[in-house]
């Protein structure tokens, strides 16, 4: 009986574990693309690492050449701050405004 006791103890610790330990998708995660696809930069490509920093890669098309710039990211309040003091709001989880140019996601 007691076997059993500290097996199923032991089985709900290791799963308690893998649960806390697992990253979690978040919901910001993602490829956003340009509503208006004829200027630069045209997509925005958001990981999130953990808690609330992410990483955002833009890439663009310019000469000719693909093109792409990434920096980490912190969330507050629907806002992604950047290292350099820009920043984006999050409008919806399918919608990013950078100043004044919508991105949409992709899913």
């Amino acid at each position: 009986m007691n076997i059993n006791k500290i097996k199923s103890l032991l089985l709900l610790l290791i799963g308690i574990a893998i649960y806390s330990c697992s990253d979690k998708a978040s919901k910001l995660e993602g490829v956003y693309v340009r509503e208006e696809p004829t200027k630069n930069p045209d997509s925005i490509f958001i990981t999130h690492l953990k808690d609330k920093h992410y990483t955002i890669e833009v890439r663009q098309w310019k000469d000719g050449q693909k093109k792409f710039k990434s920096t980490t990211g912190t969330l507050d309040k629907d806002q992604i701050y950047f290292e350099n003091g820009n920043s984006v709001q999050v409008i919806e989880n399918n919608t990013i405004l950078a100043g004044r140019v919508k991105y949409l996601k992709i899913e």
